[in-house]
């Protein structure tokens, strides 16, 4: 079963990026959300608009599509390669709330909650017996670790093991330092810097779910550079990579490029739905 591990799936999509070519640092609770979202639609002005992504590019044939419904939830998510549906994950709600996403493909996340906040995402594919699970932790109202629990890595089969532990650092309201520790011995430890524009994917838990993007769902601007150290048992790297934008008249990016060290770059293109 693939291992979703938050940070390596940062790790992982920096790859293949370039491979193509206020008082107190808070986070608001899932209720505090919905509440700043209905007064900031109730006092918008022009040029301030509420946008939801509707389209990401990331090369020709090569895209992701949101679907939404009236109140603005995320319904599916669609990715296409050459141009064909390649996977769609399908949401379903409860009170208001993500509970579930399900994938064409036959992978499955549940979403739990305690109080207002998450406190779990559960992995799991059709047929299988392996599941992994993203047990949160919070500092006050603020997202501080997470751990990576499944039931097929430990020396006994179905027993949940502790596989990696994800901890995360604020400054104003971006994570800008995280870093992670596997069993096996791997380190990832990341750094990040952010402009001051809009970030479209915060709270967006049906992305979060798909790309498990921490930084992208709980920060509140985009980043802008990366300084990444990976260890294992037998290397250490270390690099950086930049992103620059393009934004839009109410401060959402439509283009972000990537840049690597070595000045090789990837672009990806942004659609938006305001209103």
């Amino acid at each position: 079963m693939k291992k979703h591990n938050l940070l390596l799936a940062l790790f992982a999509f920096l790859m293949f990026a370039v491979s193509c070519g206020e008082d107190e640092d808070e986070t608001l609770s899932v209720d505090e959300q919905e509440e700043v979202q209905e007064e900031e639609e109730e006092n918008e002005t022009p040029g301030d608009e509420i946008c939801q992504i509707s389209e990401i590019i990331y090369a020709p044939g090569e895209r992701m599509a949101f679907g939404y419904n009236a109140d603005g939830d995320m319904l599916t998510l669609t990715s296409y390669s050459d141009n064909v549906e390649d996977d769609k994950i399908t949401f379903s709600y409860s009170n208001g709330r993500l509970v579930k996403g399900t994938s064409d493909s036959g992978g499955s996340v549940d979403v739990e909650y305690a109080s207002d906040k998450i406190s779990k995402f559960i992995y799991q594919f059709e047929g299988e017996s392996e599941i992994d699970e993203y047990r949160f932790s919070y500092t006050g109202e603020v997202i501080s670790k997470i751990e990576n629990w499944d039931n097929y890595s430990g020396n006994v089969p179905g027993e949940f093991t502790l596989y990696a532990t994800e901890n995360f650092t604020y400054s104003g309201d971006n994570i800008t330092q995280y870093s992670s520790a596997e069993i096996e011995g791997e380190t990832f430890e990341a750094v990040i810097a952010y402009d001051d524009k809009k970030n479209p994917f915060q709270n967006s838990l049906g992305y979060f779910i798909w790309e498990l993007d921490i930084s992208a769902f709980y920060s509140a601007n985009n980043p802008v550079s990366f300084e990444i150290t990976y260890s294992d048992d037998t290397s250490t790297e270390e690099y950086t990579q930049t992103v620059a934008y393009t934004y839009n008249e109410d401060d959402y990016p439509t283009l972000r490029t990537y840049t690597d060290e070595e000045g090789d770059t990837y672009s990806e293109q942004m659609s938006y739905d305001c209103n």
